[in-house]
């Protein structure tokens, strides 16, 4: 059969831009909610990571950048202090957040996430019309990507990151396509741009994952081809100046990541927490199945947002056609990826996992194996437009061939929802084949879930029965298929679609503030509200991002009389505490503050914390976290009057206390000023995190001219200073932040310079053609 030529809507504006009015239109249709009320209804769940991490974030970023701090390194709120900006969840270097500085606070987040969302369509529809497909296919294409289990569920928790980072990757895949296919510099350069923009928007782990597959994807294709090796070294050139022109979020990010927890490696059973269970794989139909049934495998419990890959019916149906087709490198190539990605994503339930944990780069530094089957259901998504636009280009007698096997798979169906309707007993045996327990009472709703999948999969079915037979105008059959396939996405979104009046956040953030204003003091409360208290002018104790000092997770883990590796599971959980230990009068930890939903509930703290900022005289060296935090957690130890180190501050111990005066001035959250005069030697302690980014400058009227900063008791700053006047400046600044701010520079300008030299030449070249 004839395959007639279709324009790329990359050469014709017209089908870009009625594509985008379309995607547009179906946009407006599913979020009319937040559409009709911007201001106050916002997208996620209340108890979701947005108003738990993301919110706190945008608030202090914010604030930061209207006091004239543009680039904070440091957050002194969040886990005793944090590194800020190279934690990659900041984003502050992602262009869309721009929304934040223009928008109110609730507006700019419904913005980003619909603009994402409408992004993401037009990145796989391009990606998809690029291989001539019917223009039909490829917007079928973008529209499944939009509202895919793997991508629209990170509405529902909230993953603003998450969002940002999976937008991008079907412009990658195009433009790893086109290098492939012409090997012309510009497509390294849209390459380059868009991995760019895909490092900065703030979850490197998908960065990871799409990466790793991406590269199995170009060796696949470029497999015994002549000028393989040029083809390679523009790809590996496309990554090279993305990471160059990203450098200062890569220094900073590791730099960070070497002190924190996120940068250590796991455990094998934590790493391997959050896999793709098996039997997911169904809810690519049956998307409620495993939501309602409340899966718990091997004691580890599942999220369904990271497990759920929707794609509908018809979508499937579409893949089948492509698979009972000829072979072709397409349908060859996108067999291989799916494959390869969910056999990454079922993670630790295959013996293969073992092998990568130990042997593949990246994979003990992450949890969460299930996020492969974002990139599955992206070539299972290009499959059903191919699939489509073979539909299309056949003739009616050759498209009714497909009635007999649809009939049979609803038939099949139909015998499916007897069954789950007159023999509830199989539902019982289903769960025990596959080793599922389901809680108590969830029968009847796990019953009725399944059956009404099963039953808009019939329907689904004869549906494409009907239009097949009936429709032989191929734009009526497109439309048809596209409109079944609509419906399903919308009944699929309108189950999963959250959204949490905004003005409820703002009612607990004035009650958590006014009761900070009515009592001033540099302290820090322990919440269940995550960061939240952070956006009201407080400091929190623990946080809802697991990027945090790996002195300070250990510390707290002993306050706790928790394993460490059992304490990870803490790790991004907003609730309280159970022990309230002695050790949190060294964070400063004065108040219990909890959100009762109704009111909230605030209890004082007994006995005295340490000051933010503390000369001392007597200190006692110790070697070793265990015996450091055992000495500090003994309630005999006089942690008022004496340190604990790890090296020599470089002065005797004295039990007298120091009667020196010392200053300190925040001029933002990276640099204090700090002004002393001393007698006698003492050690300075700042109750503050402790990390080897911090870094002293002398001033000139200093009598010392260069300063360390060491650990003391275990987790804050020591600043050994001997007698005489003391002037110098403290600034969370780490050396691979330096290096990766002058590189990013550098790259920028060769970009720049090579952009400029190769558009002038591009518009010429059109302009020649055009005559």
């Amino acid at each position: 059969m004839q395959r007639k030529a279709v324009k790329a809507p990359l050469s014709d504006p017209k089908q870009w831009l009625w594509a985008s009015l379309a995607y547009l239109f179906v946009l407006i249709f599913v979020f009319h909610q937040v559409v009709l009320h911007p201001l106050t209804q916002v997208l996620s769940l209340f108890s979701s990571d947005l108003p738990r991490l993301f919110y706190p974030i945008r608030h202090f970023a914010l604030e930061q950048f209207q006091a004239g701090h543009y680039l904070p390194l440091w957050d002194p709120h969040t886990y005793g202090g944090a590194p800020f900006f190279g934690n990659f969840s900041s984003a502050l270097l992602y262009p869309l957040n721009l929304l934040f500085l223009f928008l109110p606070m609730s507006l700019a987040f419904n913005a980003f996430f619909l603009l994402h969302v409408l992004l993401a369509g037009l990145s796989m529809y391009l990606w998809a019309s690029s291989r001539r497909l019917h223009p039909l296919s490829a917007w079928l294409a973008g529209m499944l990507y939009m509202f895919c289990g793997a991508f629209f569920l990170h509405l529902y928790a909230g993953h603003l990151t998450h969002l940002a980072t999976i937008t991008w990757i079907p412009l990658i895949f195009l433009a790893l396509d086109k290098i492939m296919e012409t090997r012309k510099w510009g497509w390294v350069l849209l390459a380059t741009t868009v991995l760019t923009l895909q490092i900065l928007a703030g979850f490197p782990q998908y960065f990871y994952i799409s990466t790793l597959i991406a590269g199995v994807y170009v060796l696949l294709n470029l497999w015994k081809k002549s000028g393989a090796l040029q083809t390679l070294g523009q790809v590996v050139m496309a990554y090279a100046g993305a990471l160059g022109l990203t450098a200062i979020q890569w220094g900073a990010g590791l730099a960070a990541s070497h002190e924190c927890l996120r940068g250590q490696e796991l455990s094998y059973d934590f790493a391997g927490s959050y896999s793709l269970p098996p039997e997911c794989l169904l809810t690519s139909v049956f998307p409620d199945l495993f939501e309602k049934f409340q899966v718990f495998r091997y004691g580890r419990s599942e999220i369904f947002w990271d497990t759920n890959l929707f794609l509908g019916t018809t979508a499937l149906i579409l893949v089948f056609m492509v698979l009972k087709g000829a072979p072709s490198p397409v349908r060859r190539v996108s067999l291989a990826m799916i494959g390869a990605s969910l056999l990454l994503a079922l993670g630790s339930y295959t013996p293969l996992f073992h092998l990568l944990y130990e042997f593949l780069p990246g994979i003990s530094h992450l949890r969460g194996s299930s996020k492969f089957k974002l990139v599955a259901c992206l070539f299972l998504i290009l499959l059903a437009a191919v699939g489509l636009d073979l539909l299309l280009r056949q003739k009616p007698e050759e498209r009714q061939k497909n009635i007999p096997w649809l009939m049979r798979t609803g038939l099949f169906l139909s015998t499916l929802c007897l069954l789950v309707s007159f023999w509830p007993d199989a539902l019982q045996k289903l769960a025990s084949l596959t080793g599922m327990n389901l809680a108590e009472g969830t029968w009847a709703q796990a019953q009725g879930a399944l059956f009404l999948d099963i039953l808009a999969a019939n329907v689904t079915c004869f549906g494409a029965v009907l239009l097949i037979w009936l429709a032989k105008d191929p734009w009526r059959l497109g439309s048809g298929l596209c409109l079944l396939a609509g419906l399903e996405l919308f009944s699929f979104t309108q189950t999963h679609l959250t959204y949490f009046d905004w003005r409820s956040l703002g009612t607990q953030e004035k009650a958590v503030s006014g009761y900070l204003n009515e009592n001033p003091g540099d302290y820090r409360v322990m919440t269940n509200m995550g960061n939240r208290v952070e956006a009201a002018g407080g400091s929190n104790i623990w946080g809802c991002d697991p990027f945090l000092p790996s002195r300070y997770y250990r510390f707290m883990a002993f306050s706790q009389g928790s394993d460490e590796k059992r304490f990870q599971e803490k790790v991004g959980n907003s609730q309280a505490f159970p022990v309230v230990s002695g050790l949190f009068h060294l964070i400063r930890c004065k108040y219990a503050m909890m959100d009762l939903k109704d009111r909230l509930s605030v209890t004082q703290f007994a006995g005295k914390d340490l000051p933010r900022v503390l000369l001392m005289s007597q200190w006692e060296k110790v070697a070793g976290p265990e015996e450091i935090l055992s000495k500090l957690a003994d309630p005999r130890f006089p942690y008022l009057s004496k340190t604990i180190v790890e090296e020599d501050p470089g002065f005797p111990s004295s039990p007298l206390p120091s009667k020196g005066k010392v200053q300190v001035k925040d001029r933002s959250t990276d640099e204090m000023e700090i002004t002393a005069d001393l007698d006698e030697p003492a050690l300075l302690v700042l109750g503050e995190n402790y990390t080897e980014g911090w870094k002293t400058r002398a001033f000139t009227d200093s009598h010392q001219q260069s300063y360390r900063v060491i650990p003391a008791d275990y987790i804050l700053r020591g600043i050994p200073l001997g007698t005489g006047r003391h002037h110098f400046l403290l600034e969370y600044r780490p050396p691979a932040y330096v290096v990766g701010l002058w590189l990013s520079l550098i790259s920028l300008a060769l970009y720049l310079v090579v952009l400029c030299r190769w558009l002038p030449h591009q518009l010429r070249h059109k302009a020649w053609v055009r005559r």
